[in-house]
């Protein structure tokens, strides 16, 4: 008898308010889609899987805006550890593992997937380029990746993904599903490259590379072409209510806005993108007269930067601006 609900959280309580991201997540793996999902929640950044007790555990912290995503993305984990047979688990093939999770994920959250493939092959593009992709180094996924993304290693899902696009754009999505089932027969990448496309690991590996040089779209120089109020701007009203970057080029949907709460930040409840290349931030409340407010756009600090469609990261640039003095002309 099939579930009427599927995830559930520590207590084995239903939690009906994932149910449409079970539907979703049941378009992508059908009938080896987890029928019962654990639900938890941790204090710490990201979400974790465990495909063994079919159990995710997402941050207590996480922005609203990605929960769903993180929810998906682990959910996929899940559903690939069926497929597999719990071989994308396991270090040789996380790679895959986890640029299918990633695609799954960004599109269950309703993610621009045009953008998000452009943004997976100008990195790995850049990857080749640097003679820094190849399935010697992905292969090795602990030390490619790591445990989360960071200023280091922020190419390694992009890349993973990549290599899920080429599958499908070479081969078809089901031939993708024929591969991830073989591996989960085989635990050898190349013989199963070999039972499923006929091609050996080293053959394959050059394909990718060809790919994602060939389908990776050229891009323009990123650079910030509108700050309101400007960089170093004074007399700034203090009720202006929003502000905004725009950017040369489409830019990928992270939000990331340094700046400290009181008299020299703006704290701010709302900062959504409005189109791919303008980021508005809405202000609380009104601001201080004849204050200084400090803002940067990235932080090296939280690993946290604004990457565009291209794959170009902007480096963190502050954005300083001061408002007007309050009115000290004495009443007559």
């Amino acid at each position: 008898m099939t579930e009427a609900h599927h995830y559930f959280d520590e207590r084995d309580q239903p939690l009906p308010e994932w149910d449409g991201v079970w539907r979703k997540l049941a378009a992508f793996f059908g009938s080896d889609t987890p029928p019962h999902i654990t639900l938890k929640q941790f204090s710490g950044n990201g979400g974790r899987f465990d495909g063994r007790s079919q159990t995710i555990v997402i941050s207590d912290t996480a922005p609203a805006k990605r929960v769903v995503q993180i929810v998906a993305h682990e959910s996929a984990h899940l559903g690939l550890y069926r497929v597999t047979r719990g071989a994308s688990a396991t270090e040789p093939f996380r790679f895959f593992d986890e640029g299918y999770s990633d695609i799954v994920g960004k599109t269950i959250a309703g993610e621009n997937m045009t953008n998000h493939k452009r943004f997976a092959l100008a990195i790995a593009s850049a990857q080749v380029k640097a003679r820094a992709l190849g399935f010697a180094q992905v292969q090795n996924w602990s030390s490619y990746a790591g445990n989360l993304p960071s200023q280091g290693n922020d190419y390694a899902y992009p890349v993973g993904s990549s290599f899920v696009y080429f599958v499908i754009d070479s081969f078809g999505e089901k031939r993708l599903f024929d591969f991830f089932r073989d591996v989960g027969e085989t635990r050898d990448l190349d013989l199963s490259f070999q039972q499923v496309f006929g091609l050996g690991a080293a053959a394959a590996e050059q394909r990718w590379k060809d790919y994602v040089v060939k389908e990776a779209v050229p891009e323009a120089p990123l650079t910030i072409i509108e700050m309101v109020p400007a960089n170093n701007s004074t007399d700034i009203p203090i009720d202006i209510a929003e502000l905004h970057v725009k950017f040369s080029v489409p830019m990928m949907p992270t939000i990331c806005v340094s700046t400290p709460c009181g008299n020299t930040g703006v704290c701010y409840t709302n900062a959504s993108w409005t189109d791919d290349r303008t980021l508005v931030i809405r202000t609380d409340s009104k601001l201080l007269p004849g204050a200084t407010y400090k803002l940067a756009l990235g932080s090296d600090a939280h690993r946290c930067h604004l990457t565009s469609v291209g794959g170009a990261r902007l480096p963190t640039t502050p954005w300083v601006f001061t408002t007007k003095k309050a009115d000290s002309t004495p009443l007559t």
